[in-house]
């Protein structure tokens, strides 16, 4: 009976996420003519492991960019480091690469057949337990609504190429979901796993305190039994570990304490503003860009924590402020952008009190007229993303 229900409230999810990653498989094989020959550079920009032809089809243009840098990695693994610069394998994190390695052992497959794959079932997972994690605080057309928009988001295709999205995006959904089940040794690993994967690890230390200041007031943690701590304590201990997990893996790599923090800078896009979002908007003369993003943060609080609230639980209510927040501060502003905002994760369906009140159990009429809507906007831009940012097709093109 539980693996019938199971099976039934992963099937919407799942075959929103099949069709929405066919739609857009269909533009990186047409996008896919477009792109040049691509030889190693010594731009860092465009890592190339081999020569790639004109036309390369779906699966080797799936390993663009970064993915050249993560086949580097899973080929070779990471390179020596001598008496000059960092190498620029060691800004990118170990977890994906592993996996995709160790799959290629396992079957002979090469990693444009490998990479490309692990990530649509990644995502797929992805997806699926993002669908769970909301629809346990709201109606099922919520839940349906946020899954929708995930799928299709813009810089969705980026969930089944060679990029970390799609495991970024399991790890984090099952720690979330873990944190709202209150299954604490589930959330550990994950966590731990979420430091190897990306560095977005940081932001789940507000998380897990604001959860567990949650549990507190709500007089859901047992001071008396100190056993019960363990799982919270713990949880909280390891995201504040995730962060320099990779880092002091890779200094112990290289013998050099700032060795991933000095591959970054070698091979982050020259030119790109520093100081985050705000301050390097400032900086660059472009004050307005800063106001503009002050203003997004406030409104986003705003609607995350206004007193009639969102119809999500205290874990999807933090995590993206705290990410957005996090990534203004340390990202620079730059066309990687639009990517980061896949792992927001909510509100991609913002719904506040009174309209669930009102649609507790049945979606309001509007919704359908409105996401068809909002899908046919996504996907004109993401016709716009594969075709003008990710394929390569005249060798100018920034990292997306």
């Amino acid at each position: 009976m539980r693996a019938t229900r199971t099976i039934r409230a992963a099937a919407f999810p799942l075959v929103c996420y099949v069709v929405a990653r066919a739609v857009s498989a269909v533009m990186l094989y047409i996008a896919a003519r477009h792109q040049i020959r691509l030889v190693g550079m010594p731009s860092s920009s465009l890592h190339v492991v081999a020569n790639m032809p004109p036309n390369p089809g779906y699966l080797k243009v799936a390993t663009n960019w970064d993915g050249q840098w993560y086949e580097d990695i899973a080929n070779r693994g990471y390179p020596p480091v001598g008496s000059g610069p960092v190498p620029g394998q060691y800004a990118f994190y170990p977890l994906y690469p592993a996996l995709c390695g160790w799959l290629m052992r396992l079957t002979g497959a090469g990693f444009e057949a490998v990479a490309p794959t692990l990530s649509l079932v990644l995502g797929g997972v992805g997806v699926v337990l993002t669908y769970v994690l909301v629809r346990r605080t709201s109606p099922e057309w919520v839940a349906r609504a946020s899954c929708v928009v995930l799928s299709f988001l813009p810089v969705a295709p980026v969930l089944q190429v060679a990029y970390t999205e799609s495991l970024s995006l399991a790890l984090l959904a099952t720690v979330l979901l873990a944190l709202n089940l209150r299954r604490y040794w589930l959330a550990v690993p994950a966590t731990l796993l979420l430091g190897l994967s990306r560095a977005v690890a940081a932001p789940l230390v507000v998380v897990v305190a604001v959860h567990l200041v949650y549990r507190w007031r709500h007089r859901e943690i047992d001071w008396d039994r100190p056993t019960r701590l363990a799982g919270p304590a713990l949880t909280l201990l390891s995201s504040v570990v995730a962060p320099f997990l990779w880092p002091v893996i890779a200094a112990a790599m290289t013998r050099r304490p700032t060795a991933y923090l000095d591959a970054f800078r070698e091979w982050s896009v020259k030119g790109s503003e520093t100081g985050g979002w705000v301050v390097g908007a400032f900086r660059s003369g472009r004050p307005l860009v800063g106001v503009a993003m002050l203003a997004l943060l406030g409104a986003l609080a705003l609607i995350l924590w206004r007193a009639d609230g969102m119809a999500y639980g205290p874990e999807l209510r933090t995590w993206p402020l705290s990410y957005l927040v996090y990534v203004a501060a340390l990202s620079p502003i730059g066309s990687s952008i639009p990517r980061y905002a896949l792992l927001l994760m909510a509100p991609f369906w913002p719904v506040d009190a009174a309209e669930l009140r009102r649609h507790s159990r049945v979606a309001p009429r509007h919704l359908a007229r409105t996401l068809v809507l909002v899908v046919a906007v996504m996907l004109v831009l993401q016709w716009l993303w594969v075709s003008r940012v990710f394929v390569i097709s005249t060798g100018t093109e920034v990292p997306p």
